[in-house]
C-alpha cells in the first residue's frame, strides 16, 4: 500500500508542478502583453508628436502653390515652375 501512496503522491506532485508552470507561463504572457501595450502607446505618441512638429512645417510651404497635370506625363507639377519656362520643360523632356 505504501507503494500506491508513493505513486499517488508523485502524480499529485507532477500535477502541482504542471499547474505551477502553467500559471508562470500565463503571468509571463500577461507581462509581455502589458509591455507591448505600453511600448505601442509610447511609439504612437512619439509618431504623433513628430508629425505635429515636422509634418505641419513641411506641408505648409507646398500647399500654397498651384499644381497642374504635366504635359505628356501622368504626374502633377507646380504651375509657376512650368509657366516660368515651358520651353526648358519640353527640352528636358525630350532629352530623357
Amino acid at each position: 500500500m505504501a507503494e500506491t501512496e508513493n505513486k499517488a503522491a508523485s502524480v499529485v506532485n507532477v500535477a502541482v508542478a504542471v499547474a505551477g508552470a502553467a500559471v508562470a507561463v500565463y503571468i509571463v504572457f500577461r507581462i509581455a502583453v502589458a509591455i507591448y501595450y505600453l511600448v505601442s502607446k509610447v511609439a504612437f505618441a512619439v509618431a504623433r508628436a513628430a508629425i505635429a512638429i515636422f509634418g505641419s512645417t513641411s506641408t505648409s510651404t507646398t500647399t500654397n502653390k498651384k499644381t497642374m497635370k504635366a504635359p505628356s506625363k501622368n504626374v502633377r507639377i507646380f504651375r509657376d515652375d512650368f509657366a516660368g519656362d515651358p520651353k526648358s520643360y519640353f527640352r528636358k523632356l525630350r532629352n530623357k
